[in-house]
């Protein structure tokens, strides 16, 4: 597993690995995030395996309605 650094800004890295292309989310990093969007960006490296495991589980759950 290749080990990721958090970046001091959405614009330093343009590289989001495994995610959605640079402004493909609803909010641009040019037009704001939403805060608690920012929040769990920044929060996401952090977090143990369990809860990223339970984030990921309410955005498929909310996805499939």
């Amino acid at each position: 597993m290749i080990p990721r650094t958090t970046p001091l800004t959405l614009e330093e890295n343009d590289d989001f690995g495994e995610g959605a292309a640079r402004g493909a989310a609803h909010g641009s990093v040019a037009g704001g995030v939403d805060v608690g969007l920012s929040a769990l960006i920044e929060a996401w490296n952090t977090l143990d395996g369990d809860a990223r495991e339970a984030v990921l589980g309410i955005i498929n759950a909310m996805k499939r309605g």
